[in-house]
């Protein structure tokens, strides 16, 4: 309730909608509302097996996000030097090979 009446009162003070809106002060009150969730688990009882469940299965999520971007990153070098084209010292980036129009991405990291 506390950041719909700080809302309220920094829109009549700037008259400003579009600042108020993207206030990172606004916005960390905002997720801390997120927390009564985590509240509502001492009355819930399957919220309390879910979080037993994702307590235990962090490893797994953290080996399969480890897998995924390691993928990612393979994936990525082989489109880079798939399609790099030719380096062109003129414009100090690479080109299509045939048109000589500028690559968009000029590492693996843009890829990505």
């Amino acid at each position: 309730i506390v950041p719909v009446y700080i809302e309220v009162i920094l829109l009549y003070a700037t008259n400003d909608a579009e600042a108020v809106e993207q206030s990172p002060i606004l916005n960390a009150l905002r997720v801390f509302r997120l927390f009564r969730l985590l509240k509502l688990s001492r009355y819930v009882p399957f919220m309390r097996t879910i979080g037993a469940t994702f307590s235990k299965s962090i490893v797994p999520f953290a080996m399969t996000l480890f897998i995924v971007i390691i993928y990612a990153f393979i994936a990525a070098s082989l489109m880079f030097f798939f399609e790099r084209g030719s380096w062109s010292g003129a414009h100090r980036t690479w080109v299509r090979d045939g048109t000589g129009e500028k690559l968009e991405f000029e590492s693996i990291i843009d890829w990505v």
